[in-house]
């Protein structure tokens, strides 16, 4: 068979077996080690050859659109200087090669966009607009179609302020540089009433550009002046405008609170600030992944850990429990989210899904748990235009749970104290807290039941 019909039967080889150790591959083409190592050589340009020895594999290579081959993948540091973390290789027939250039991450092929990455994906409120707003990317309006491929595309281009501190393409680093020397968003400390009310009605008429933060709770990004802290503001429909922007306005004042109380009781949460302007409630959150005006620090979700090291998608405590035993998290996180759920499930937070949990990264390994957020009563959250004024009595704990039930339920009492007391809730939803605060209040004999209790 002469050398370019064997170069052909090895593209489809590779194209239909993906990344094949030699021996495969010589074997399917029915030539020696030695003419095949002659072949490969002679295709370094259409071949990504990993590895050494016996441990060598071979992939053909892939083009991703207007991207090219290869594109890298640089991360950000705390003081805002960036490094070249990994190279992503497109291989056939699908997925992705990753090139460690760190310590900090593993070379490996993946099927997909690798995990550390999957958080990048545009989602939630602002990830929606971004299809609308950069027609030019001739990508699909719904972006939970979009391959990784495409997300790779949107990435080098246009994902210079995804979250976390990986940035994709020299591109974006680029964009990232300039927005860091010459930012575009700063608002005064003392002129947030005055902007956010028409920086809200931008994003509601299209969204700015660039923009990608998960959640599907209105807001936009911003970074406040004059220490240049870059804050993601949530904010409520026109609270005149009748009951369901008033409920809207009456959890974001909720969400303050529970920041609050999650501090006192030793858990990291976000700083916030509330904001009441243009007949919208705002809620100021400083962002955990962004230090000063250009730093950065790397997150990922317990979603993206889940699907890559647990495969459980359980409750934040199942999943996290799998993660525990496999090394990936320690006992102290796992012992923080069990309490965080169970406050979360005491103030009726119905929206505990895998990314509204996440976890500091550096490169490819994970740090610990970061700050708590979208801690919420989502329970009382209007659906389908209707108001939802119901309570779910959490279940009655496994002996394992005993004492993060126990001290959970505690904090969660004083949340629903502090939200009866406050003026700038509605009527309706301070009825509701008192209510609410003595459903806990009447819990407090279970404890008396349980292992350890007084």
């Amino acid at each position: 068979m002469d050398a370019g019909r064997l170069r052909e039967e090895l593209r489809r080889y590779l194209s239909r077996a993906g990344p094949a150790e030699g021996r495969s591959a010589y074997r399917e083409l029915g030539v020696s080690q030695p003419a095949f190592s002659r072949l490969a050589g002679s295709m370094r340009d259409e071949l990504l050859v990993v590895g050494r020895g016996r441990s060598t594999r071979y992939a053909a290579r892939r083009s991703i659109l207007d991207v090219g081959r290869s594109v890298p993948v640089h991360e950000v540091a705390e003081d805002g200087r960036s490094r070249c973390l990994a190279v992503l290789h497109a291989v056939l027939p699908r997925g992705y090669f990753v090139e460690a250039r760190s310590k900090d991450v593993e070379s490996g092929f993946h099927d997909d966009l690798p995990w550390f990455l999957d958080d990048l994906r545009p989602a939630g409120f602002l990830g929606r607009l971004v299809p609308r707003r950069h027609p030019e990317l001739r990508l699909p309006e719904d972006i939970r179609l979009w391959p990784g491929d495409q997300c790779v595309n949107y990435l080098s281009r246009l994902g210079w302020s995804s979250v976390g501190s990986l940035v994709v393409g020299d591109l974006a680093i680029r964009l990232h540089v300039e927005y860091g020397l010459n930012p575009r968003d700063v608002v005064p400390k003392d002129r947030a009433g005055e902007l956010y009310p028409s920086m809200a009605d931008d994003v509601m008429a299209c969204g700015p550009p660039g923009s990608s933060a998960g959640g599907e709770q209105p807001k936009f990004l911003a970074a406040r002046g004059p220490e240049r802290t870059s804050v993601l503001v949530k904010f409520s429909p026109p609270v005149h405008e009748g009951e369901i922007g008033r409920r809207l306005a009456d959890l974001l004042v909720c969400e303050h609170v529970a920041h609050q109380v999650l501090g006192e009781h030793g858990q990291p949460s976000c700083r916030s600030t509330l904001i009441e302007a243009g007949g919208r409630v705002f809620l100021e959150i400083e962002r955990f992944d962004r230090i000063g005006a250009s730093g950065r620090r790397g997150i990922v979700s317990l979603q993206a850990l889940d699907a890559a090291f647990a495969g459980r998608l359980g409750s934040w405590t199942e999943t996290a429990s799998v993660l525990a035993d496999r090394s990936v998290l320690g006992q102290p996180d796992l012992d923080r989210i069990r309490w965080l759920e169970w406050f979360g499930r005491f103030i009726g937070n119905s929206d505990m899904h895998g990314a509204n949990l996440s976890f500091f990264l550096r490169g490819a390994r994970v740090l610990g748990l970061a700050p708590a957020y979208d801690m919420l009563p989502m329970a009382y959250a209007p659906q389908h235009g209707q108001l939802l004024d119901r309570w779910t009595p959490p279940p009655h704990p496994a002996p394992p749970d005993a004492a993060a039930w126990r001290e959970a339920r505690i904090g969660a009492t004083q949340f629903w104290s502090r939200v009866a007391a406050r003026s700038d809730l509605s009527p309706a939803f301070r009825t509701i807290a008192r209510e609410n605060e003595g459903r806990l209040q009447s819990l407090a004999r279970i404890e008396r039941l349980l292992p350890g209790g007084p």
